[in-house]
C-alpha cells in the first residue's frame, strides 16, 4: 500500500489518510531525513468503521443494552426530566417540613 503513495505526498511532516479495499482507513505520516534525503512512510493508526460498529453492537448485545428500555416517547430525555423534577419537588417538601 505504501508503495502506491504518489511522490507529491512525500514531503516532511505530511499526514494523510489512505483506504484499502476492505474499507480500513490508515493514517500515514511522512518523515524525511535531512542528511540522507531518505523518505520514510509510517502508518500511525488505522480503523475500520464497519469493524467498530460490529464491536459496539456486540458489546451492547453482551450487556443486554436496549435504548428503548431507557428512552421512551419522542423526546428521549423527557422521562428522566420528569423523574428529576419529581425528586426535586419531594426534596423541597421535606425541607419545608
Amino acid at each position: 500500500m505504501l508503495k502506491k503513495v504518489p511522490d507529491n505526498y512525500k514531503f516532511d511532516g505530511n499526514k494523510f489518510v489512505m483506504r484499502d479495499a476492505t474499507g480500513t482507513d490508515y493514517l500515514v505520516e511522512c518523515k524525511v531525513d535531512d542528511e540522507l534525503g531518505y523518505t520514510q512512510l509510517e502508518v500511525v493508526g488505522s480503523f475500520n468503521k464497519q469493524q467498530i460498529k460490529e464491536n459496539l453492537d456486540r458489546i451492547k448485545n453482551l450487556y443486554g443494552y436496549n435504548s428503548s428500555d431507557y428512552f421512551t416517547g419522542t423526546n428521549p430525555g423527557a422521562e428522566e426530566n420528569r423523574m428529576v423534577s419529581e425528586m426535586l419537588e419531594k426534596t423541597k417538601e421535606m425541607v419545608k417540613d
